[in-house]
């Protein structure tokens, strides 16, 4: 059967329309796979074993289309890379899971050789450590994109943000004050894990925040 042909049997079967939350752990499936880490991929709307190729790569274009994921290490692209502008060469930032959104977020709390790890895996070439925190911060910060994943973790700052400042605006001046001495917050409070100047200067109290919001990150879309 063509490429073609395949295709149209694919679009005509429900099972390869996946839902955002399955589409999240297929991808996942599907890179662990890549990686060598599984030796299979299940579709999770059956959860039955995916042994055609060309199946496993449409529901995975799909997802990514449907995530907003931008992956230059997708099958397709591998093999028109050679062909494309020196545009095509860009270091592209890779957001396809909700685990890396809570890493991105903890930043300030890890390590730095963890941390280096993390952006190194977040980009589709090396990159300098200071130089991925910017780009990745940039990146972030485009309210116009279609990445759910990106949307996750700025709806997760912002609950951040409302706890502090309803925590900060409620307390006494007394209390103002020492919660401005040990914990760096002031009226209107933005935590921002990727700001390198503020990295070593993020609070216990930051963190415990961070750390309730982990089990609702996901939903934060």
């Amino acid at each position: 059967m063509s490429t073609d042909a395949k295709t149209s049997v694919f679009k005509k079967d429900k099972n390869n329309n996946l839902t955002n939350k399955e589409c999240d752990t297929y991808v996942k499936n599907y890179n662990d796979f890549k990686k060598g880490a599984v030796s299979k991929i299940i579709n999770p709307k059956t959860n039955k074993v995916i042994n055609d190729e060309d199946r496993i790569n449409y529901i995975y274009d799909k997802c990514k289309q449907k995530l907003g994921i931008k992956d230059s290490q997708s099958p397709k692209s591998k093999s028109k890379s050679k062909s494309k502008s020196p545009k095509s060469e860009d270091n592209e930032i890779i957001l396809d899971s909700y685990e890396k959104v809570r890493e991105i977020i903890y930043i300030p709390f890890n390590n730095l050789k963890k941390n280096k790890a993390l952006i190194a895996s977040l980009f589709t070439k090396p990159i300098a450590y200071d130089k991925g925190l910017l780009k990745l911060s940039e990146y972030l910060s485009n309210t116009n994109t279609h990445n759910i994943y990106v949307k996750s973790y700025n709806n997760t700052l912002d609950e951040i943000d409302n706890i502090i400042n309803t925590i900060y605006n409620n307390s006494s001046q007394n209390d103002k004050n020492i919660l401005r001495m040990q914990n760096g917050w002031v009226e209107n409070f933005m935590y921002n894990p990727l700001q390198i100047s503020e990295l070593s200067q993020v609070t216990n109290t930051a963190y415990t925040i961070a750390k309730k919001k982990k089990k609702t990150i996901s939903k934060n879309v």
